[in-house]
């Protein structure tokens, strides 16, 4: 696991293993966006319903037959490998939402064995996602 320290390096790297899973409909800024969407949507969800605090989140996509996922948290982590979409995706929509973070790290961890590909501090995903 690559842990950053910039968020010029998280750029850098994100776009670097994307290239090499052949995901080339998607960039690093991409998904810097589509995280802060997500974010952007838990933090009025929190609000919406009194939540004294912001819950973590997760977000991911498939391209080019490779899964990335974003799990927001300290340390927030980013996961890209090969996948079966059809599997993946049928479970992910039936067992769990957005906000499932643990159950969906569960699942991303021990039922297929991955592991984080990339580490950055919340605060350096935060800008990021902000940039």
């Amino acid at each position: 696991m690559k842990i950053v320290a910039s968020v010029a390096e998280l750029d850098l790297e994100l776009q670097q293993l994307l290239e090499h899973h052949g995901c080339v409909l998607l960039s690093s800024r991409h998904l810097a966006r589509e995280a802060k969407t997500c974010r952007d949507e838990s933090h009025v969800y929190d609000f919406d319903t009194g939540a004294s605090r912001t819950e973590p989140f997760f977000h991911y996509l498939v391209e080019a037959g490779s899964a990335i996922f974003l799990f927001d948290g300290d340390p927030f982590l980013i996961y890209v490998f090969p996948c079966h979409t059809h599997e993946l995706i049928t479970y992910l929509e039936s067992e769990s939402t957005e906000l499932d973070v643990e159950q969906a790290k569960h699942y991303v961890g021990t039922m297929l064995g991955k592991r984080a590909n990339i580490a950055a501090s919340s605060k350096i995903a935060n800008l990021w996602m902000d940039d």
